[in-house]
């Protein structure tokens, strides 16, 4: 047991160094010391815990995506903000409908001020500059999101209900990781007409 702690705290450490990298190529380094500190702290989370941590992904996209939906310039990203908008409300109603009460831990903290920040840097920006800095921030975030699961949430989950739920969430956020990277590519593209 004692091997397969150290492997999921070193897979936490990984997480939370890619999360601080996040931030930081989005230029919103504010919270490094919580991040690290969180990082620190790891252990194995609880179901209650992985239902925190996914309600926290699922709030961030939404609220992101609602923005890119009401001021992107471009007909793709707008395409990719209401994908993101109806996958993640279908994945929280299946989230509430589990007998697990949410509990917070480090990591849900730190990835809801990770969205709060990523959000305050979007609201900042307009035009082309909003469509990429949105679409660049949906390839880091849906990457993180699959990492998460994938190595940290469903070899923690005992729940079989929160495992299947989380093992079927895992192709709409990998979806939305494939489509922030084609938007990307395609409005970098100069348009022919």
């Amino acid at each position: 047991m004692k091997a397969r702690h150290s492997g999921v705290t070193r897979y936490a450490i990984y997480l939370v160094t890619a999360l601080a990298m996040t931030v930081s190529a989005c230029g919103m380094m504010g919270k490094e010391a919580k991040v690290e500190a969180a990082a620190e702290q790891a252990k194995p989370l609880s179901d209650g815990e992985i239902v925190a941590v996914v309600q926290t992904l699922n709030r961030g996209e939404i609220t992101q995506a609602r923005l890119a939906a009401s001021r992107a310039r471009d007909a793709d990203v707008r395409a990719v903000a209401d994908h993101i908008i109806d996958d993640h409300q279908r994945l929280e109603r299946q989230v509430a409908n589990l007998d697990i009460a949410p509990q917070p831990s480090e990591l849900s903290r730190s990835l809801e001020q990770l969205a709060k920040e990523t959000q305050a840097q979007l609201q900042e920006k307009s035009g082309a500059e909003f469509d990429q800095a949105y679409l660049k921030a949906q390839e880091q975030m849906h990457k993180l999101a699959v990492d998460t699961v994938e190595n940290q949430l469903l070899p923690a989950a005992s729940d079989p209900q929160l495992r299947q739920v989380l093992s079927e969430g895992l192709i709409p956020l990998q979806k939305h990781l494939a489509q922030s990277r084609l938007a990307q590519s395609m409005i970098s593209e100069p348009k022919r007409g």
